[in-house]
């Protein structure tokens, strides 16, 4: 029997994030496939041993909000030790429907539609609070799959692979692996992951199981048609580079601040100077004498009196300025001539 689980947040505040009921025994999707994806973002994750096979379908949106307005998410988590049954059949439905909705840019999309249907904002918030909730969680969930359209039909490839999320010969591969494996067909994985879009990355995780990848490819580096990740000579593929993050971009971006940043101070720091400069030639023109006539009751020793001299170079020259400095009585007499 296939056991079902159900993850999202309450309406109302503290009602963080939490599975409806009973939660699985274990976290094995972020414990597995954390570096390859967000979580917040959506994700599949498919897996198949000899223990059983698992199912992560992660951020489907929903209509509700939280407190802050902020949309509510859904989570699902399916598991079962044995072969596929009816009830497989509707999770393969939504695989197929999520898929669709995300290629398409859907919203809603026909998945929210359906577990809206399902788990109205006041079912939630009953059974947010009744931790025996686990059956009616299952029934209801498997009523919205079952009201999905019928996966597309497809033959699986039987290789390991990588395609983009937006090809629709990619999407179809992706289901009928996700098919063969929850009926028991293979062992192996089938992921939508987010974060890294590297065939080399993913061709270093292949072990004996074949793995098929949808990734987002938001470049569009990838063609849509499904790309080997074995060569001929069975050899994983890789390629120079790492792994690249969809945040690769960041350093780049990071830098330019930087260099904007240096040529703004340099700025303010040119216009500071500059104003200063202005201002010290502001304050040397407020302090300089006029150009006057003027008199003094100094009187040089054995000579005319101050006044005498000055009257007389007046006569001669027309103007005159005159600077003092009092520590030693030096008089500095400058001649103008009415020319000027």
């Amino acid at each position: 029997m296939m056991d079902t689980y159900l993850e999202t947040r309450g309406r109302e505040i503290g009602q963080a994030h939490k599975f409806l009921g009973t939660q699985p025994a274990d976290t094995w999707w972020s414990q597995g496939y954390g570096e390859l994806t967000k979580f917040t973002n959506p994700t599949i994750l498919v897996e198949r041993d000899d223990n059983g096979w698992r199912l992560y379908i992660g951020a489907i949106p929903s209509s509700r909000h939280d407190p802050y307005g902020a949309v509510n998410r859904v989570n699902i988590v399916a598991e079962s030790p044995g072969r596929g049954d009816d009830a497989t059949d509707a999770i393969v439905r939504l695989v197929d429907a999520y898929l669709r909705d995300i290629a398409e840019n859907r919203e809603p999309g026909e998945a929210r539609h359906a577990l809206d249907e399902a788990f109205p904002e006041e079912v939630v918030g009953r059974l947010y609070t009744d931790s025996a909730s686990t059956e009616e969680v299952r029934g209801r969930l498997l009523i919205a799959c079952g009201s999905l359209s019928p996966a597309v039909s497809a033959e699986d490839r039987g290789d390991s692979w990588i395609a983009p999320v937006r090809g629709e010969k990619g999407r179809a591969a992706f289901v009928a692996r996700v098919r063969a494996l929850v009926q028991g067909e293979l062992n192996g994985a089938a992921i939508f992951v987010n974060v890294v879009d590297d065939p080399a990355a993913f061709a270093l995780r292949h072990d004996d199981s074949d793995l098929a990848v949808l990734v987002v490819d938001p470049e569009e580096h990838l063609s849509e048609e499904p790309q080997s990740l074995i060569k001929k000579d069975n050899r994983p593929i890789t390629t120079p580079s790492p792994p690249t993050p969809r945040t690769s971009h960041q350093p780049r971006a990071q830098l330019l601040i930087r260099v904007l940043a240096a040529a703004l101070l340099t700025l303010a720091a040119v216009i500071g100077l500059v104003w200063w400069l202005l201002s010290l030639k502001g304050v040397e023109a407020a302090s300089a004498p006029e150009r006057t006539s003027i008199s003094s009751p100094l009187k040089p020793r054995g000579g005319p009196s101050l006044n005498t001299s000055l009257k007389t170079r007046m006569d001669q020259t027309g103007s005159f300025s005159m600077g003092w400095r009092p520590g030693n009585r030096r008089i500095i007499l400058i001649a103008v001539s009415p020319e000027c």
